[in-house]
């Protein structure tokens, strides 16, 4: 789309491979309120990954975007207020709006004989949604920080109180919010992987990798197999980042993995089980260890800390004794 052009309500500007589709959309039962985004377009369930009046909806199909005298994009009602205007450069000479492959819009300035100049895009300011290709992170030269924030129901893309981004440590460390609290922490990124991340594995779908330097703090992840589709999401209802595959057969999208897991991944409640500290080896008994202690601790009334008392059990070998002493006196009677 140049400046000469613009796209109204009912029509839509479409990715070169067909991937990805912008135009105006009605979200819930409401058909009056319509919203600029993008959505995946080969599969059939309308998936949007990106809103740009997320809490300005249009009441009627008046709306236009289009590229201004200066060369910024805007979106204009019908009475011809701007309803949604990004920070873009001026100036640009030869403006064109164009939608990518990997479902990034972008806006940049293309003069014959030069390279082209990138004036904003829609990467930089994602929704719920986490593509492949797309930076999660810091841009320290223009303080840009790249992060999610939640749909605040299914039928209301305006933000929520969940939001996930990367908090700049001495590694940077994925962390989700609620509101100005933390919920969760992945660990920071070691080189290899986050500390505190469990993925599954082995990892057959995509690869994550992290960028530190002097101007960017970021993670991205790509697709090891560029034929299937998929997107992280972060979800309010759920409060959980996630990664979702599109099952064609189907016709679904099919939950491949998510954090936090499960609540302790949220307060970091647990106990060590033996396997982790005699060997070092981390399983999936070690969560059912760490949740058997706290029910016990729950159903005898007795924290799990006489481990050091020398005149008392703790307190798998205190519930011992008592399964000891209840079997002989069922076996007395």
């Amino acid at each position: 789309m140049i400046s000469s052009t613009n796209l109204s309500d009912g029509a839509t500007l479409v990715s070169n491979d067909g991937s990805f589709e912008l135009g105006f959309f009605s979200s819930g039962s409401s058909t009056k309120s319509r919203y600029l985004g993008i959505w995946l377009k080969k599969i059939s369930v309308q998936t949007v990954v990106w809103v740009a009046n997320r809490c300005d909806p249009i009441n009627d199909t008046s709306g236009v975007l289009m590229i201004n005298s200066t060369g910024n994009l805007v979106l204009l009602s019908q009475s011809g207020s701007v309803v949604w205007a990004p920070n873009s450069r001026n100036g640009a000479q030869n403006p064109v709006l164009q939608l990518s492959d990997s479902g990034n819009l972008v806006l940049k300035d293309r003069i014959a004989g030069k390279t082209e100049t990138l004036l904003w895009q829609s990467f930089d300011y994602p929704t719920n949604s986490w593509l492949p290709g797309m930076k999660l992170g810091w841009d320290l030269r223009t303080d840009l920080n790249r992060r999610l924030s939640a749909w605040k129901s299914s039928d209301d893309p305006c933000p929520g109180d969940l939001t996930l981004g990367i908090e700049r440590y001495n590694y940077p460390d994925l962390v989700m919010w609620k509101g100005s609290n933390k919920y969760f922490r992945a660990g920071g990124w070691d080189g290899i992987g986050a500390t505190g991340l469990r993925l599954p594995e082995p990892n057959l779908y995509f690869t994550f990798n992290v960028t530190i330097n002097e101007e960017e703090i970021y993670i991205i992840y790509t697709l090891k197999i560029e034929s299937i589709i998929t997107t992280i999401v972060l979800n309010q209802t759920s409060s959980r980042l996630q990664r979702t595959i599109w099952n064609e057969e189907a016709r679904t999208w099919v939950v491949y993995s998510q954090l936090p897991t499960d609540d302790c991944d949220n307060y970091g409640i647990g106990y060590m089980a033996p396997e982790y500290a005699f060997d070092g080896q981390f399983s999936v008994k070690s969560d059912v260890f760490s949740f058997g202690i706290l029910m016990l601790e729950i159903i005898s009334g007795r924290k799990n800390r006489g481990l050091h008392h020398l005149n008392h059990s703790n307190l798998i070998g205190h519930v011992g004794l008592e399964i000891v002493e209840r079997r002989k006196h069922f076996s007395t009677n």
